[in-house]
């Protein structure tokens, strides 16, 4: 299963592997066109986002994730209390989660796993053609 990080650092890249194991396919972009550009060309089972400032178009990719047949689930992950400006996103049949770092071990751990729990479900409708 290929899980795409957006995070400028390989921090994130790496927690993903270690949490993942052998099932995942960890693919790390530093910038959201690149990830963008992930998404239109081949989109990943799941995604994991390091919200790193307030410019970033987070909107924009959550919109793009939910676009597609079935949508991408995304877990966020910033140092700033985003809870308020994610439930303004709706996620229109997607899924989306966030996570405030520092986060600690087992609240990251059970977030990474239903993570993994709606890309599952995400390849499972994807290889049966249906949403």
């Amino acid at each position: 299963m290929r899980l795409l990080i957006v995070d400028e650092s390989g921090l994130l890249a790496w927690v993903a592997s270690q949490l993942g194991g052998s099932e995942l396919e960890v693919q790390r972009t530093s910038s959201f066109d690149d990830a963008m550009r992930v998404v239109r060309e081949a989109p990943p089972a799941a995604a994991i986002v390091s919200i790193t400032g307030a410019e970033v178009p987070w909107h924009a990719f959550q919109a793009l994730c939910n676009r597609q047949d079935p949508p991408v689930p995304v877990l966020y992950e910033s140092c700033a209390e985003t809870r308020s400006r994610l439930d303004g996103c709706r996620p229109n049949g997607g899924y989306l989660d966030h996570v405030t770092k520092p986060v600690d071990r087992g609240a990251f751990a059970a977030a990474f796993e239903r993570l993994l729990t709606m890309a599952r479900r995400r390849e499972a409708l994807a290889a049966h053609g249906a949403t």
